[in-house]
C-alpha cells in the first residue's frame, strides 16, 4: 500500500515538472527589471512584461526586395501574395504587462541588426500601433526611418543596449496589452547591383520599474 502511494506521489511530481517544462517551452520573454530607487537587483515582484508574437522568431527580414517608395512600404500587409515581398516584411507583436499592486513599468522597444548584407542606409523601418495581433489596419507610431543607432550611442534608461535602434517607448501602470506592427522595406534610393541582398532585425523589449 505504501509503495503504491509513493508511486502515485512520484508520478504527480513528475507530472507537475513536465507541465512546468511545457509552459517554459512555449513562453517567449525579453525583459529586464531593476529597482531604480535603491539599486537592488531582482526586487521587482509586482509586475512582469512579456513579448509575444505569432511568427516562429521575434524578428523581421527582407531578401532581394526591389526599391520601394515609403507610401508603398507603409501599405504592406500580412498577405503572403504581396508582390513587394510578402509577410516577411510585416511583423506583429504584443507587449503584455501583468501588474499586481501599485507600480509603473517603462519599456523600450528596439531593433537589433542580425546578419545582413544590405547597407543600413537602405533598410527602411516603420512602426504602427494596432488594436490586436493580425488587425487589418494600424496607426503610425514611428515614421519611416532607415536603420540607425543614436548619434551618441549609449544604454538607455530602460536598459536598451547601445548597439540597438530604438523603435518606441511606452509604459504600464496596470495590466494591459500594447500591440505593434513593424514593417520593413528597401529604400527607393537603392540601386540594385545584381547581387543578392538581405537585411534582418530582431525585436527586443527592455523594461524597468519607475
Amino acid at each position: 500500500m505504501n509503495n503504491n502511494s509513493s508511486k502515485q506521489i512520484l508520478l504527480s511530481v513528475l507530472g507537475v515538472a513536465i507541465l512546468v517544462v511545457a509552459v517554459v517551452g512555449v513562453s517567449f520573454a525579453a525583459f529586464t527589471f531593476s529597482d531604480t530607487q535603491d539599486n537592488k537587483e531582482n526586487t521587482i515582484t509586482t509586475g512582469a512584461i512579456t513579448l509575444t508574437y505569432q511568427e516562429s522568431e521575434n524578428g523581421i527580414s527582407i531578401t532581394n526586395m526591389m526599391p520601394t517608395k515609403d507610401t508603398t512600404g507603409k501599405a504592406l500587409t500580412n498577405d503572403s501574395t504581396d508582390v513587394t515581398g510578402g509577410s516577411t516584411n510585416v511583423f506583429d507583436f504584443a507587449i503584455n504587462a501583468d501588474i499586481k499592486g501599485k507600480t509603473t513599468i517603462n519599456y523600450t522597444v528596439s531593433a537589433k541588426k542580425q546578419d545582413s548584407t544590405l547597407d543600413d542606409k537602405y533598410a527602411k523601418l516603420y512602426l504602427e500601433t494596432i488594436s490586436e495581433l493580425g488587425a487589418s489596419t494600424g496607426v503610425e507610431k514611428m515614421a519611416p526611418k532607415t536603420y540607425q543607432l543614436d548619434a551618441d550611442p549609449k544604454v538607455d534608461s530602460n536598459g536598451r543596449p547601445a548597439d540597438e535602434m530604438t523603435l518606441t517607448t511606452g509604459s504600464f501602470t496596470a495590466s494591459a496589452n500594447h500591440y505593434y506592427r513593424l514593417k520593413m522595406w528597401v529604400d527607393e534610393s537603392y540601386v540594385p547591383d545584381g547581387t543578392s541582398k538581405s537585411f534582418t532585425v530582431k525585436v527586443n523589449v527592455y523594461a524597468k520599474a519607475a
